[in-house]
């Protein structure tokens, strides 16, 4: 990988972000979109689920945390906590709401006559939902308290490594958990300029052993080491070393599996031009839209269309992704045109 600099906007950055933002879909297609026996033997024995949830959220979190340290040099501390309030957390406060409001429609229209029950529900939805947003905020504080009052101590870093293993799965503590090391890195990696003091053999010898063993290890995965099974604290469990074991397993796979695929796309994406060039950056720069959005699509209505399906059928898989990534689009597209739906429910402030 050549170089990831601010100038302009990066196209590699976009596109590693559009090739994880299109897994994201797939996956939910998959699991949404297939059936309900599908969705409740989601990581039975599927190597294309194992193959995408092994990396597809890693990597756009070690994105993230890479283009934070853009931020974090740049803004105030007051400045950094209100933009990422603006950012993050308006949309989950606005995107629940309406969701909580379908879940009452669709299947508990009391709850609409009753604000207690319908503030329970959307304060549960609000906590539950859109999982990788609150990461990516989360995170973000933690960083930002480390960056400010201990100039970015790696011994600070390591300790709040080492206390999630020792830290209660509580709310969506495990998946935060499990995504504070790599937005860790993706930040470390722009601060100390690692791309860039790479010579293009070290990258393409990384390159290899990556791959090599990316394989290997998503050959022995097995359904339970994945996060939404197996949760990620140490306490109270009867076999403290299988789950750390499990732990650092999604944590290396998760390495490996975005520096294969950083790397492939950095090989290629300067050499594409023209309209697939476009449509690609401008996937990756909607990429929190289509995450929202997408949601929508895969939680409502593809389990009414799909439940009696009886397994998974990829090419109505493709279908499915295409047409909920372009729907989401378009919808993208029709809040961004006035500067209020697209501040609130998109976190576009700067615009």
């Amino acid at each position: 990988m050549s170089s990831l600099r601010r100038t302009d906007r990066n196209k590699a950055v976009d596109y590693i972000k559009a090739f994880a933002i299109i897994l994201v879909v797939l996956g939910h297609s998959i699991q949404y979109g297939s059936g309900s026996y599908v969705k409740a033997h989601m990581f039975d024995n599927n190597y294309i689920i194992y193959f995408i949830y092994s990396f597809h959220m890693p990597i756009f979190m070690i994105v993230s945390g890479y283009l934070y340290f853009y931020s974090i040099n740049r803004y105030n501390t007051k400045q950094m906590i209100i933009n990422k309030t603006k950012s993050l957390i308006i949309p989950i406060f606005f995107w629940t709401i309406l969701s909580t409001l379908l879940d009452c429609i669709l299947y508990d229209q009391e709850r609409l006559l009753n604000p207690f029950r319908f503030g329970v529900a959307w304060a549960n939805e609000f906590i539950g939902q859109f999982w990788f947003l609150w990461a990516v905020f989360v995170c973000s504080m933690i960083l930002l308290l480390i960056n400010r009052v201990f100039k970015d101590s790696i011994i600070v870093y390591a300790l709040i490594f080492a206390a999630t293993f020792l830290t209660p799965d509580i709310l969506l503590f495990s998946l935060i958990k499990f995504m504070y090391p790599f937005f860790v890195i993706g930040y470390m990696v722009n601060k100390y300029k690692l791309i860039e003091k790479c010579n293009g053999k070290v990258k393409t010898i990384g390159f290899i052993i990556s791959s090599v063993l990316f394989v290997i290890m998503l050959v022995f995965i097995k359904g339970n080491y994945f996060i939404y099974n197996s949760g990620y604290t140490l306490l109270g469990r009867e076999n403290v070393f299988e789950i750390l074991y499990i732990d650092i397993y999604r944590l290396l796979i998760g390495l490996l599996g975005s520096y294969v695929f950083v790397f492939i796309i950095a090989q290629f994406a300067p050499k594409v031009s023209g309209i697939v060039d476009r449509v690609i950056v401008c996937l990756g720069k909607n990429t929190l839209g289509i995450y929202i959005v997408s949601f929508f699509f895969a939680a409502y209505l593809l389990p009414l269309i799909t439940n009696n399906f009886s397994g998974i059928n990829y090419f109505v898989t493709i279908v499915e992704t295409v047409m909920t990534i372009v729907v989401s689009l378009l919808i993208i597209f029709a809040i961004q045109k006035f500067k209020w739906t697209n501040r609130i429910m998109l976190g576009n402030w700067k615009n």
